[in-house]
């Protein structure tokens, strides 16, 4: 289901109105308008359960969340170790950056501007409150996610986002997101 012309001009009026008379009765008028805007309907269903009779969760979804897992996950890894591991990390790992290599970069305004909309839309329905999903990056970062991501999640397993990684694999990851 697309949703164009007259269609999207009126449910934009209609979310003028809401904002306008401060109206809210359970409707996310921003959330309303992303996913309008931005084609991206199937947030409409996970917002609003029933609205839609057939819809599809994109793969971006996916991956934007294991990525967002991962990055949360090598934190937790990073603060585990030991003054010892992290002298090895240091060794491992030259110019190891806490900002760099364990912080979520974004993703491209341009090359990567869906993922930007998939990234605010998942931060409307409130996925990973705790991170920026919305940065915006001058260079594409999907690859370097991917290749971080190839490690960890193997061919037929899903992401575990519970428990820490070892200094070994920690640093394997870090490496392949240079």
């Amino acid at each position: 289901m697309i949703v164009e012309g007259l269609h999207k001009l009126s449910v934009f009026m209609m979310c003028d109105l809401f904002d306008h008379f401060d109206l809210r009765n359970g409707y996310d008028t921003e959330l309303i308008r992303t996913a309008i805007s931005t084609n991206h309907l199937w947030a409409l269903e996970v917002a609003y359960p029933g609205l839609l009779n057939e819809f599809e969760v994109p793969e971006e979804t996916v991956f934007i969340n294991e990525t967002a897992c991962l990055f949360k996950k090598l934190q937790r890894t990073y603060h585990t170790f030991s003054d010892s591991e992290k002298d090895k990390l240091f060794t491992a790992i030259p110019n190891f950056s806490l900002t760099h290599d364990l912080a979520f970069q974004g993703f491209d305004s341009v090359s990567e501007r869906n993922m930007l909309d998939v990234s605010k839309i998942l931060t409307l329905l409130g996925y990973h409150s705790d991170m920026d999903l919305t940065k915006e990056t001058y260079n594409a970062t999907t690859q370097r996610y991917t290749r971080m991501l190839d490690l960890v999640i193997l061919p037929g397993q899903e992401n575990d986002p519970s428990g820490v990684f070892s200094l070994e694999l920690f640093c394997k990851i870090i490496l392949a997101g240079r």
